[in-house]
């Protein structure tokens, strides 16, 4: 069946690779969802969001801070490329720079500055789904994709109810509580079922989630299959999927 081809899936196409039929599609979609408007932010601050996530590898006051015994200890600021607030540049550059020094002292500071725990929550999946999508072109050695042109409107700013503290830094909602937008990126159309903690830890942010959850469940393995320890996506094994996901993971710092 003939459909359109976004920009992700006809570089891939064009540069004569063999992917899957779902890979590219599904990052086309989750990209071209980065100018909606989310739960928190307009669809205008997810797009510059994205532009500042892929300026941070150049600020000077990151790289001091990267290279510096304490991450805390240089005295400056960050080289901003948009007018997002203070708070939010500091997020973006500390995530896309020197991910695993954050610290929850560091969380409740980003807290104090003004920014709520929804509007971090946002952040953190819109870097998530750039960084994904931009690493996965630069592997393939095709150019990263132009970013998609900010949708009007306004976002709810309504928090998912029965949002606690429990498992993470922010509030978030069980699976046993989810409704309405969690529920669909959950579970789809489907019964409630295991869905792991990291795929929970943005449940107070359920528009960029449901984005996160597209790419993340194509590039690796969808949550109802993470129990089965056979389960695989050819041409990997599953073992083979774990191998790549655990070096990945080694090579990014991810301490999760």
């Amino acid at each position: 069946r003939f459909h359109a081809m976004g920009p992700i899936e006809t570089s891939v196409k064009t540069a004569g690779y063999a992917a899957r039929d779902d890979l590219a599609p599904a990052l086309d979609t989750a990209w071209s969802r980065l100018g909606r408007p989310g739960t928190w932010w307009s669809g205008a601050d997810r797009i510059a969001m994205a532009r500042e996530a892929r300026h941070a590898k150049s600020c000077a006051f990151c790289a001091e801070c990267k290279k510096s015994l304490s991450p805390y200890a240089p005295k400056g600021q960050h080289s901003a490329l948009t007018n997002l607030p203070p708070a939010a540049i500091d997020v973006i550059h500390r995530v896309v720079t020197d991910p695993s020094r954050l610290s929850e002292t560091w969380f409740r500071r980003v807290l104090d500055a003004g920014l709520s725990e929804g509007e971090y929550a946002e952040i953190i999946g819109t870097v998530a789904i750039v960084a994904g999508i931009d690493r996965f072109m630069a592997a393939l050695s095709v150019p990263v994709p132009e970013l998609p042109s900010s949708i009007l409107g306004e976002p709810p700013r309504v928090e998912p109810a029965h949002a606690k503290k429990s498992f993470a830094w922010l509030r978030t909602v069980s699976t046993r509580d989810a409704t309405g937008l969690l529920r669909r990126a959950w579970f789809g159309d489907g019964d409630p079922g295991f869905v792991p903690r990291v795929r929970q830890a943005l449940s107070i942010a359920p528009d960029t989630l449901e984005s996160l959850i597209i790419m993340s469940e194509a590039m690796y393995i969808p949550s109802k299959y993470l129990g089965h320890p056979t389960w695989s996506r050819p041409p990997l094994t599953r073992r083979e999927c774990e191998l790549v996901a655990t070096r990945s993971a080694a090579l990014n710092d991810c301490f999760y």
